[in-house]
């Protein structure tokens, strides 16, 4: 099966794979090395979804014989293994005797046996992409609304859910209208805020447990 483009990606510039890859790596660096030893499994898995991120935009020529089938697993892998991460976030903050059982947070992974069978519609495949990135994004906003008074420094996880929005909104619907190294630029300094709010969130469901 060949994958249908999702988007034309226009060839990055140096500086701007640079700023995308060293993103990811000061993120995951973050997740592991700046924080408390819990919750290990889900930084694993953020740091899974952002390696995957990472390589979507990066010339994959050299690494796949199909570039546009192998964006196309890399971007539905890396925001379903976020989904799942956003699910284990919403259980770990339930009271012990309201949680849902741990293997429905996993249920995300369905999106990934459902793929294969819209790999030639290029429309099923945008509309997708747009409802789970959108319904992520949704996620990380309540979860904010929710926590933002127990957060420490909670305006950094807001400010990087707003330039992931605005870099949501400048991939699928102005694309056409704004250089692509403006959303390049929001992906990237949002990836960090929200990595960086993500991991105090960890850090307080880490004190609420001990």
């Amino acid at each position: 099966m060949r994958c249908l483009k999702i988007r034309t990606l226009h060839p990055l510039p140096v500086w701007s794979e640079i700023l995308i890859a060293f993103t990811g790596v000061v993120s995951a660096a973050l997740l592991f090395f700046f924080s408390k030893k819990s919750f290990l499994l889900l930084k694993f898995y953020l740091s899974t979804a952002l390696l995957s991120i990472v390589l979507i935009f990066f010339n994959t020529h050299s690494l796949a014989s199909d570039p546009d089938l192998a964006k196309g697993w890399l971007s539905i892998v890396s925001i379903t293994i976020l989904l799942v991460v956003l699910a284990n976030l919403i259980r770990e903050l339930k009271p012990v005797y309201t949680r849902y059982p741990v293997y429905f947070t996993y249920s995300p992974f369905i999106i990934l046996a459902s793929y294969p069978f819209i790999l030639n519609t290029n429309s099923l495949i945008v509309l997708m992409n747009q409802i789970l990135q959108g319904g992520a994004l949704l996620i990380t906003l309540l979860l904010y609304l929710t926590l933002f008074q127990k957060l420490g420094r909670h305006m950094v996880y807001f400010g990087g859910f707003l330039l992931l929005l605005i870099t949501f909104l400048g991939y699928w619907f102005f694309s056409d209208s704004i250089a692509s190294w403006m959303w390049h630029v929001t992906f990237a300094s949002g990836t960090g805020c929200m990595t960086y709010g993500i991991n105090e969130l960890l850090n307080f469901l880490a004190q609420k447990e001990s």
